[in-house]
């Protein structure tokens, strides 16, 4: 492992983070985005704010973390600190706080396909229109808006992963105040930008 990493990242390797893993200038990087959704922490109806806890699914093929694995004993995934990698650059828009980024930059996992696959945690509050006329039983439509801060859709295509159609909710903690009907997704294009909403 040491010397599969001293290969991709070392000093004689021309790796570098701040490059996008386009083949070709024109070339797109599709990014897989699916949001998992650990906990509603709180609804503050008077400010509109949205406070969740959540983890930012992301997956994209960089070609130059590739490796044959019979070269390096059968190793087929690595784990590399996320600052070492390329990164899509993927924000929550509709921020309340100005917290845009992720609480923790977790290792990627990297495959030898070139495959990277990234789960970071995040603690988000987001704006949300309250209405509060049916209250106590009212029903609240909260959305996410995510999509990379930097990259257009010609640079970065992301995409729906393939079980992010809902919010997967495999380690959802409910709230004992609000209840979670559905957390559907949606792609929309807005010009040259690409948003995935929760």
């Amino acid at each position: 492992e040491e010397r599969l990493v001293r290969h991709l990242f070392g000093n004689n390797s021309s790796y570098s983070p701040l490059i996008r893993p386009a083949k070709l200038p024109g070339d797109k990087v599709t990014v897989q985005f699916s949001l998992y959704f650990a906990q509603l922490i709180s609804v503050t109806e008077k400010a509109e704010i949205l406070k969740t806890n959540v983890w930012l699914e992301q997956g994209w093929t960089d070609y130059r973390l590739a490796w044959q694995k019979e070269d390096y004993d059968h190793l087929e995934i690595i784990r590399v600190p996320a600052v070492e990698v390329w990164k899509p650059d993927v924000v929550l828009f509709n921020n309340k706080d100005g917290q845009f980024d992720v609480a923790l930059y977790t290792n990627v996992l990297i495959y030898n396909s070139g495959y990277c696959y990234w789960l970071p945690p995040a603690i988000f509050q987001s704006s949300c229109s309250i209405d509060v006329r049916q209250f106590p039983f009212d029903r609240q439509n909260c959305s996410m808006k995510f999509g990379s801060w930097t990259y257009n859709s010609e640079e970065v295509d992301l995409v729906i992963g393939e079980y992010g159609k809902e919010a997967i909710l495999d380690d959802f903690k409910p709230s004992g105040e609000w209840k979670l009907l559905r957390s559907p997704s949606r792609r929309a294009e807005d010009g040259n930008e690409v948003f995935i909403y929760y």
